[in-house]
C-alpha cells in the first residue's frame, strides 16, 4: 500500500506507531550502549538507529510550504498613503488651445481608463474649444466633450488617440458602492510639476440632495475639496472614488457622475 493511499485515521495510527518504534529503539540501544562506549559514540549511534528505524516504518515524503509575505495596511494613516498613491496616476492637468498656439491650464482631470473617458469640473469648459491631456512634455492625447453638465458642473471628455501607454500604466479607479458622514476622504489635484500634487485630508461633512434621492446625493460637502483640487478626485481610504471636485467645499458624488456616464451614446 503507498502512503498516500492511507485515510487520516491510517496516517495518525502510522504516526503514533512510529514514535513508539522510536521510543522503544532509543532506549535498548541507550542502555546497551551507556556500558561500552564513550557518550559521542553514544549519541551518534542513537541517532543513527532513529533515522534507519523511520525510513523502514515511512518512506520519506517531503513537504515544502512556501510562505508569501504581504504587505497590509494596518491603520488608517497608511491607508490613507495606500489610497493616495494609487489613484495619484489617474489624476491630469488638462489644457486648451489659446488663439497664440500656446495652452492655457485648466483644472484637474480624473482619467477613467476602464471607460476610456477624463470627467472634470465644467467651469471653463466650452464646446467650440480644443481641450488635451498632457502626460509629459512630449506626450498628449486628445480629448472630445462628451458631456458638459451645467447644473452638475461637470465635463466629461472621451480619450482620443493611441491609449496603449495609458491602458499599460494606470490603475482602474472603481467607484465607492456606499459612503457616510464623517467618514475620513482624501481630495487629490494635480499640478505641472508632478513632484507637489495637492492633497487634503477631510470628512464628508454633509449631503446635499440636489436632485437626487436622500439614499444616493447628488453633492457633498467637505473639508478635502479646495481651489487646489478642483476637477480631481475624493477619495475613501479604500482607494475608491466617493465623488469629483466640483467647488471648493463642494463634491459630485459617484452616483450623479455614474448616471453622466450612462448618459453617453
Amino acid at each position: 500500500m503507498r502512503l498516500e493511499d492511507l485515510t487520516h485515521s491510517q496516517i495518525i495510527l502510522l504516526t503514533a506507531l512510529v514514535s513508539f518504534v522510536t521510543a522503544i529503539a532509543t532506549g535498548i540501544l541507550t542502555t546497551s550502549l551507556l556500558n561500552s562506549a564513550d557518550s559521542q559514540d553514544v549519541s551518534r549511534s542513537i541517532n543513527q538507529v532513529v533515522e534507519r528505524t523511520i525510513e523502514k516504518v515511512v518512506p520519506q515524503t517531503i513537504i515544502q510550504t512556501i510562505t508569501k509575505e504581504v504587505s497590509v495596511p494596518t491603520n488608517e494613516g497608511e491607508k490613507i498613503v495606500t489610497a493616495i498613491n494609487t489613484a495619484s496616476p489617474t489624476v491630469f492637468k488638462i489644457y486648451t488651445y489659446k488663439t497664440d498656439g500656446t495652452y492655457q491650464t485648466l483644472d484637474s482631470g480624473i482619467v477613467l481608463i476602464d471607460k476610456k473617458i477624463v470627467i472634470t469640473t465644467a467651469k471653463g469648459i466650452d464646446r467650440n474649444s480644443t481641450y488635451v491631456l498632457k502626460l509629459d512634455k512630449e506626450q498628449k492625447i486628445s480629448l472630445k466633450l462628451s458631456v458638459l453638465d451645467d447644473e452638475r458642473d461637470l465635463a466629461i471628455f472621451q480619450l482620443v488617440g493611441d491609449l496603449t501607454s495609458l491602458t499599460k500604466s494606470l490603475p482602474v479607479l472603481p467607484f465607492a458602492k456606499a459612503t457616510a458622514i464623517g467618514q475620513t476622504v482624501v481630495g487629490l489635484g494635480a499640478s505641472e510639476g508632478a513632484d507637489n500634487n495637492p492633497l487634503s485630508v477631510g470628512i464628508l461633512l454633509s449631503a446635499g440632495t440636489g436632485n437626487a434621492t436622500s439614499t444616493n446625493p447628488s453633492f457633498f460637502k467637505t473639508n478635502a475639496a479646495n481651489a487646489d483640487t478642483l476637477g480631481g478626485p475624493v477619495l475613501n481610504i479604500s482607494g475608491e472614488l466617493v465623488g469629483l471636485v466640483v467647488r471648493p467645499g463642494v463634491v459630485l458624488s459617484v452616483h450623479d457622475i455614474g448616471e453622466s456616464i450612462d448618459s453617453i451614446k
